[in-house]
């Protein structure tokens, strides 16, 4: 699947954290709800991102992308193992 656009939305990174984390404790081994859990993953992880390369200015590039990158990555690993089974 491909999504391309200049979607944004503002949202306190904690209620995010928190609704990702309900969402993974209902999702058991639902792939549909594994798959929403990951979307919300990655937006939290960019928008994360995203808030930090603004507050470091246009001249900055972080290297290692953070604890959010590596969990999206290790869920979507998850989902696809569901998906392969």
């Amino acid at each position: 699947m491909l999504v391309y656009g200049d979607r944004w939305r503002s949202a306190a990174p904690t209620a995010l954290l928190a609704e990702l984390e309900h969402r993974l404790a209902a999702a058991g081994a639902d792939v549909d709800r594994l798959t929403a859990a990951l979307i919300l993953a990655g937006e939290l992880a960019q928008g994360v991102a995203d808030a930090e390369a603004e507050a470091a200015g246009p001249d900055e590039f972080a290297d290692d992308l953070g604890p959010g990158h590596a969990a999206t990555l290790a869920l979507a690993t998850t989902v696809a193992a569901h998906l392969l089974a």
